[in-house]
């Protein structure tokens, strides 16, 4: 006997619910390739079989897309490699051990490998941003301050200078990752990483 299996809401409702975050994902590749100001949102509409007023009704401006997407990153980000660490309490980072940092940078650097159109999309608009008048330009500079602090925290005690090797170690995450993305056939980013980091915290 065949048991119907019905919804938890009606299909037309789950679309509408799911709708913002299909707009996100199609914006990925899109702004990935062509930058902030590259892309329109009639490509984008385009890209989601919606109309430019159906994209607006949830995202009211250009910006609006690229501020929402850019905070879907960062969180999807924290949820798989970053939730369960103290992030916003330095004193309990720097009970991490040496070996625990290692593990976390590692899984983001992997996590990174495993996703080439997030990972291009981030670096050109981190690239894009430095253009003080680019809409990304503060999400950028806070995040960066953060990330540096972060790992500053992290290496309290286990480094002679936290803060300096912080620096060293976003350098050789970011200049990997473009590198990679410029020739991913060839290039073994987790590899690279892994030697890299070894020079940088023994």
């Amino acid at each position: 006997m065949a048991i119907e299996v019905r919804p938890s809401r009606p299909v037309k409702q789950q679309r509408l619910v799911d709708r913002p975050q299909l707009i996100l994902d199609a914006a990925i590749p899109i702004i990935g390739q062509r930058g902030y100001f590259g892309f329109s949102i009639k490509q984008l509409a385009e890209a989601c079989g919606l109309t430019v007023p159906g994209i607006l009704h949830h995202f009211g401006s250009k910006e609006a897309i690229l501020l929402a997407l850019l905070k879907n990153r960062e969180l999807r980000d924290f949820e798989a490699v970053w939730q369960d660490v103290p992030v916003f309490d330095a004193q309990k980072l720097a009970l991490l051990s040496l070996a625990e940092v290692k593990r976390l940078l590692h899984e983001s650097v992997v996590r990174n490998s495993q996703q080439p159109e997030l990972t291009r999309l981030g670096s050109m608009l981190r690239t894009e941003a430095l253009y003080p008048q680019h809409p990304a330009h503060e999400f950028f500079r806070k995040r960066n301050a953060r990330s540096l602090e972060t790992i500053a925290h992290m290496l309290a005690g286990k480094v002679v200078c936290p803060q300096s090797a912080a620096a060293q170690i976003s350098a050789l995450f970011l200049g990997l990752e473009i590198l990679w993305l410029d020739n991913r056939e060839n290039f073994d980013l987790v590899g690279e990483w892994d030697r890299g980091i070894g020079k940088i915290l023994g």
